[in-house]
C-alpha cells in the first residue's frame, strides 16, 4: 500500500496543558493536523489494499519525508540539496514525525502500531514538500 500526503510533513508533539480556573486540562496541539491527516490516509486506501492489510497481523512501513529547502539558500544551494548533496539534518527529529504518522494510522491501517514489526524512514530535500509511506503486510509471528 502508497499513501502520499502533500504539504510539509508533520511531527508529534508533547500534549499541552492549560489551567481552566481549578482545573488543568490536558490537550492535544496537534489534534486538527491528525484529524486532516487522519482523513487522507482514509480516503487513499482502496478495497484491495484494504482487504490484504485487515488480514494481516503485523507490518513493516516505510517513511519518506520531502522538505522544500529554504528560500534563503542560494539556488545553487538548493539544487544541491535537492539532489542529494546536502542531507537534511534539521529539526524537528525523524523518530517525532514516525510517531504523529503511525499515531494516524492506528484504527484505520491497523488496530495499534504495535503491530507494526520492521520501521525505516528517510528525510530529504525536494522540489515539493510531502510525505509519502509505503506499508507492507509482514509474515511474521504475533504474541498473544
Amino acid at each position: 500500500m502508497l499513501i502520499e500526503i502533500p504539504g510539509d510533513p508533520q511531527s508529534d508533539s508533547r500534549p499541552r496543558a492549560a489551567k481552566l480556573g481549578n482545573f488543568i486540562k490536558i490537550y492535544d496541539s496537534k489534534a486538527a493536523e491528525k484529524k486532516l491527516t487522519k482523513t487522507l490516509i482514509m480516503c487513499q486506501t482502496d478495497q484491495a489494499d484494504s482487504k490484504e492489510i485487515s488480514e494481516a497481523k503485523s507490518f513493516g512501513v516505510y517513511f519518506y519525508f520531502y522538505f522544500e529547502p529554504p528560500k534563503s539558500w542560494s539556488k545553487k544551494k538548493q539544487h544541491a540539496a535537492i539532489h542529494g548533496d546536502i542531507p537534511h539534518t534539521c529539526k524537528p527529529d525523524i523518530d517525532n514525525f514516525v510517531k504523529f504518522y503511525l499515531d494516524c494510522m492506528n484504527k484505520i491501517i491497523f488496530n495499534d502500531d504495535s503491530q507494526v514489526i520492521h520501521l525505516s524512514a528517510q528525510k530529504f530535500y525536494a522540489d515539493e514538500s510531502k510525505t509519502v509511506i509505503k506499508i507492507y503486510a509482514e509474515n511474521a509471528y504475533v504474541c498473544g
